[in-house]
């Protein structure tokens, strides 16, 4: 059973999902017709891990309520929390169910922090950060993006510690231009650590992370390799963040000015998100097609994806609306209508106001004010 779980996380790790899933299903047959509990419940908890990785989200769901149940039945909280840090909140996102994935993750960091599961911690933090940061909470989410990295150090394992570091390096983004340094030095750590053996583990997910801090930090041929890197290199999410990788090279084409190419990648990245019906891509699939538009000039066909993109976020996610409302002010003013631009700068500004509000450390919230300012300013027209 030990033989067969080492094989299972090697060909997890690499992408090799069908020799994985041969090896779960034999360390899932040894537990049960030996009564080791702990064996089969790895198998069933990482059979579970691994639909979601093949983003298979609702036999994803399916598997790992089964297994949940198992496990409290069997009184093993371990994989309790790791089911409920991962597999489950994330096939409740893709199935646009957030509440139901918030609910889950409060439930395993219950467990983890309880029990002293450094891993389940780990994840569930950054989930939680993440979330916390698109709803414009960013000290709090910044704070758990922080505790996923503490957690992971004391896991000792080198894909542990580089997805946390990884995951916050987007974190800083959200913040703005004044906080992009800190965005950048995570880049170089976090590659480094990727160099540890299995620290590429989770590659896709931090290369399409690091590539958008890349981006963001104007260094263009940087973010493109990272993108590509998440596109074509065999890890252990690279189905899960092919849409992140695609939606980052159309950027990295329209930052070119190859429009064409942008085309290209967008429509695969919506035809991907489509036939796998993953709800929790939508929002960024029509703020980046919203991108593409305005940069080809179709300021009316930019302005329509970005109302679908206002309905998406809703009130709740304050940090997505403030960008949604910066890039329509944009496209307004392209089209020359000054007045509507203008009411929707003072919107926006409304917004980072209210996020602004709930940042208590003054460097931080200065670093958020500064960005908003040159976040909302009108781009010079030619």
């Amino acid at each position: 059973a030990e033989a067969c779980i080492l094989q299972c996380s090697l060909h997890t790790s690499s992408g090799e999902f069908e020799e994985a899933q041969a090896y779960m299903e034999e360390v899932i047959r040894i537990g049960e017709s030996t009564e080791q509990h702990q064996a089969t419940l790895f198998g069933m908890t990482h059979l579970a891990s691994t639909l979601t990785f093949l983003t298979r989200f609702d036999e994803a769901l399916e598997q790992a309520e089964r297994t949940l149940t198992r496990a409290q039945e069997l009184e093993e909280p371990k994989f309790q929390a790791e089911l409920l840090t991962f597999a489950i909140p994330i096939a409740h996102l893709q199935r646009g169910n957030s509440a139901a994935a918030t609910e889950a993750l409060e439930r395993g960091m219950e467990i983890a922090l309880r029990i002293g599961d450094r891993a389940s911690e780990t994840y569930g933090a950054l989930l939680q950060g993440k979330a916390a940061m698109m709803q414009g909470d960013l000290e709090a989410g910044l704070a758990l993006l922080h505790r996923s990295i503490e957690a992971s150090d004391a896991t000792g394992l080198p894909f542990m510690i580089a997805t946390s570091r990884g995951v916050t390096c987007g974190g800083y983004l959200q913040i703005g231009a004044p906080m992009l340094h800190r965005a950048l030095d995570l880049i170089t750590e976090t590659l480094q650590l990727m160099e540890a053996p299995t620290g590429r583990t989770n590659g896709a997910w931090l290369w399409s992370e690091l590539g958008a801090c890349a981006l963001a930090a104007g260094q263009i041929d940087q973010a493109e390799e990272l993108f590509k890197l998440a596109l074509t290199e065999q890890t252990a999410p690279m189905y899960l963040m092919r849409p992140a990788a695609l939606l980052g090279a159309c950027h990295v084409a329209i930052a070119r000015d190859q429009l064409d190419d942008a085309r290209t990648h967008y429509e695969e990245a919506a035809e991907y998100v489509t036939s796998h019906q993953m709800e929790n891509d939508q929002l960024a699939l029509k703020f980046t097609g919203a991108h593409l538009e305005a940069a080809n000039d179709n300021h009316e066909a930019a302005l329509a994806l970005l109302e679908d993109c206002e309905t998406l976020a809703g009130p709740e996610l304050r940090r997505v609306l403030l960008d949604v409302l910066a890039a329509r002010a944009q496209s307004l003013d392209a089209l020359g209508r000054t007045d509507d631009a203008t009411s929707t700068r003072t919107r926006a500004q409304s917004v980072a106001d209210e996020i602004a509000a709930l940042i208590r450390d003054e460097e931080l919230r200065a670093a958020f004010q500064q960005g908003t300012r040159s976040l909302l300013s009108p781009v010079p027209t030619s």
